[in-house]
């Protein structure tokens, strides 16, 4: 009999292992004891399926040996008889505790219907009973993601779900983050008002709109990994979230834009462009050489022709010419004809001109441009063509330079010379290669 109270004692780590599994497994909040009637807030890890788990087979037939091993009291045996109840209590006891396992690791076990204790019946019908809210909950969930409408009845039983002790944290994360998540502002659509707003001017009202979308974007993102810093898609949150912090930015410098800037504030918004490529993805770095590029596009910009063209030897203002066509006997201004200096000689229709006037006085063909109409002509002609390359940009300076137009071109070369700096400086703003 010894022996068999040497193995009551040494049970008890069992017993300890048992209750140590409970908290480690199913998260029971520190009961007095598994033997206790009145437990001090049990609960369980629900939806956490790394937790549920039933004792390993080594535990469990630890668990059933205590009482199989043991046999009936002697007769004779006045210790045995006063052991033996309190062992098999215990042993029953350690039997209900492995059921308790097994069902609460799998709610169709058998052993679920085996288990003798209240307490421990509670613990499975109450856990029963919020698992089938959770699986409502479930259910209106997924059907909200699919047609976010009113989540009214949604809310309501996930405020009760949240009350219960035995409901899963992670199950009411995905949720809320998930809800959260799909109620979000539509990027697509922000994208698109972002590319127009890009091109708009400072005070348009496509900018004061998008403006407002992107702070609204960055709010609810900042707001999202928050409270939901491990959700399985916060890591694309917070790639959207740096997306439109640089976009954001982008619209700041944007809004600095201006045509008429000098020749080092140009180049001085160049540099704040190129800033924004660093540490950029692919798709947002296109976004800004394709606006810094329509800036150059507005900043170095074609040449008007000079207010004169040449009659008859002599200047005179364009605005004063009328083209006289044979074919209709009737005279158009020149510059409502559709046609200039340049373009009116080279055309079919100049047959058809059989003289200009000005002011009443006629002037026989041929039309001419003045030098700095020439000089003109010669920058457009290479602008149309332009690479936004430091070859590109400097073959447009060799023109500029030219010692027939470089006394008609000092501004516009002021101009290329900015952006030819830049491009120096920030060789990746144009380049396109990551």
């Amino acid at each position: 009999m010894l022996r068999y109270l040497l193995l009551l004692v040494l049970s008890a780590p069992l017993f300890y292992v048992g209750y140590e599994q409970a908290v480690a497994l199913f998260g029971l909040d520190k009961p007095l004891g598994l033997r206790e009637a009145a437990l001090s807030g049990p609960r369980a890890a629900l939806g956490e399926p790394g937790k549920r788990d039933a004792p390993q087979p080594g535990v469990q037939a630890a668990l059933l040996s205590v009482s199989d091993d043991c046999p009936p009291p002697r007769a004779d045996s006045e210790a045995d008889r006063m052991v033996g109840p309190a062992f098999k209590e215990h042993a029953d006891h350690l039997k209900d505790v492995r059921r308790l396992f097994i069902a609460l690791a799998d709610p169709t076990s058998p052993e679920k219907d085996k288990v003798v204790r209240s307490t421990f019946k509670g613990w499975l019908a109450k856990r029963a009973e919020v698992f089938g809210l959770q699986d409502e909950i479930e259910k209106l969930y997924k059907a909200y993601l699919k047609s976010p409408t009113d989540r009214g009845d949604l809310d309501l039983k996930l405020d009760t779900y949240k009350k219960e002790r035995w409901r899963s944290d992670s199950f009411v994360t995905k949720v809320e983050g998930g809800m959260s998540r799909r109620e979000m502002t539509d990027l697509a659509e922000a994208s698109r008002v972002l590319s127009i707003a890009l091109r708009a001017k400072a005070d348009a009202p496509s900018r004061t709109e998008v403006l407002a979308k992107a702070d609204k974007i960055i709010q609810e993102r900042e707001q999202f990994l928050d409270k939901f810093p491990t959700f399985p898609e916060a890591t694309a949150v917070r790639d959207e979230l740096a997306h439109w912090k640089k976009a954001r930015g982008l619209l700041d410098v944007s809004a600095m834009e201006n045509e008429r800037a000098s020749p080092s504030e140009a180049k001085r918004l160049l540099g704040d462009y190129a800033a924004l490529l660093k540490g950029s993805p692919p798709t947002f770095r296109a976004l800004v050489r394709t606006t810094a590029q329509r800036y150059c596009n507005g900043y170095v910009k074609p040449v008007a022709l000079d207010e004169k063209v040449v009659l008859s030897g002599a200047e005179v203002l364009r605005e004063q010419v009328k083209v006289f066509w044979s074919s209709t006997n009737k005279s158009v201004w020149l510059k409502d004809s559709g046609f200039d200096e340049f373009t009116l000689p080279t055309s079919k229709k100049y047959a058809d001109v059989e003289n200009f006037t000005v002011d009443g006085t006629t002037h026989e063909k041929p039309i001419r441009p003045t030098e700095r109409s020439k000089a003109a002509r010669a920058f457009n002609e290479k602008l149309k063509a332009i690479r936004w390359t430091k070859e590109g940009l400097a073959d447009l300076l060799r023109a500029c330079d030219s010692t027939s137009y470089k006394a008609y071109l000092t501004e516009p070369r002021d101009r290329v010379e900015a952006v030819h700096q830049a491009l120096i400086e920030h060789p990746e703003l144009f380049s396109g290669r990551d």
